[in-house]
């Protein structure tokens, strides 16, 4: 069967090189104005390391271009036909290929931050060590083919959108488990994120149990949480005590803690174990959720005011801590879900300095050479 004749202008493609070579696409963009309806025909052609910024392509066909370390910067390629084209080490920033094809394309150790591949196809599309730092692939098409591979992502933060992969079927694409999980990341942030928008009121309490574990991402975030909570508790009990044994001269049940400066035969506790044994208190309440061998202090005497307001506050902060130990143990038991089911340990997201930045170029300018 005799292969189809590639769809090719030359009069379109001299006018491209004529305006990369001048490093300006007034010509080019103004004939795309004049002809919005004239098909670009560019098929297979060499565009190797041309300058394209914020070319006018949407539409065009581009299938099996050579498009190696091209600059496509702000370039819109709206519905573009890029079927087995080769965009290796390309530089893409802020380029427009919503509902473009890109099936079989190489993408590998391209530069794609902030560009948009809304709905786009990428089917058996190569993306190895691409940088898609605030790039949206959002509700695009892959399968089992695509390959997405050890690439450069950035967190989703604040009014940082960050990489977004809503809608996209990671289950079914080949991708290694660091990558997922910051994807996973950003996606559940997101969609939390819309929540709290819904939900007025329930969303500082709901925020704040995410934060504990940076959104499941974080051991670390979880067990920092843990130890500041129960430093700041056992200061608490210490302080109190301390201003009642020390400060104010009771001797019986002091503070808000039962045998923590005086045990229960009298005898008093060393000066130096007694900080240790607020802090063993604390952790204690928090972990076994309040079941220990002390406890919040009594009132004796119902007719003593500060001996009763002592026993309330000592009840009402056991039982706050008691609350935050289970909301804790909560954030925990999510992490260990994340991490049980990622497959592995979950990737960096990227902090680009100008170190990182120039061995990325020098890297990417490495592979335009061997090309």
């Amino acid at each position: 069967m005799a292969q189809a004749t590639p769809k090719f202008s030359q009069s379109q493609y001299d006018m491209l090189k004529r305006c990369s070579e001048k490093g300006d696409m007034t010509e080019w963009n103004q004939w795309r104005k004049d002809n919005p309806k004239e098909e670009i025909f560019l098929e297979g052609a060499d565009l190797r390391g041309s300058h394209l910024q914020r070319a006018f392509l949407s539409y065009a066909h581009l299938e099996k271009a050579k498009l190696m370390g091209a600059h496509l910067e702000g370039a819109k390629l709206y519905e573009a036909h890029l079927e087995g084209a080769n965009l290796l080490a390309a530089y893409l920033n802020g380029a427009n290929f919503m509902f473009a094809n890109l099936n079989d394309a190489i993408l590998n150790s391209a530069d794609l931050k902030g560009a948009q591949f809304f709905n786009a196809q990428l089917k058996g599309t190569y993306l190895i060590e691409v940088s898609i730092e605030g790039a949206s692939f959002e509700k695009a098409i892959v399968d089992g083919s695509t390959f997405l591979w050890e690439c450069k992502v950035d967190r989703r933060f604040a009014h940082k959108k960050g990489t977004n992969f809503i809608g996209v079927g990671l289950d079914r694409l080949r991708i290694d488990s660091a990558t997922k999980q910051l994807l996973e990341y950003n996606i559940r942030r997101r969609n939390w994120e819309e929540w709290y928008k819904e939900h007025r009121f329930l969303r500082w309490p709901v925020k704040g149990f995410w934060l504990l574990s940076d959104y499941g991402l974080s051991t670390w975030q979880v067990i920092k949480a843990f130890m500041i909570f129960a430093v700041v508790f056992a200061a608490l009990f210490y302080s109190w005590g301390a201003v009642d044994y020390y400060g104010m001269g009771i001797k019986e049940r002091p503070g808000v803690v039962s045998n923590m400066f005086v045990l229960e035969t009298g005898d008093p506790v060393s000066w130096c174990e007694v900080p240790i044994r607020a802090l063993y208190f604390s952790v204690v309440t928090m972990t076994t959720l309040g079941f220990g061998d002390m406890y919040a202090n009594v009132a004796v005497f119902s007719d003593n005011p500060y001996a009763n307001a002592r026993s309330g506050w000592g009840h009402f902060l056991l039982m706050i801590q008691v609350i935050l130990g289970y909301v804790l143990l909560g954030a925990m038991v999510t992490r260990f879900a994340v991490l049980f089911t990622a497959g592995g340990p979950s990737g960096k997201f990227t902090e680009m300095d100008g170190k990182t930045k120039k061995k990325l170029e020098e890297i990417r300018a490495k592979k335009i050479e061997e090309i």
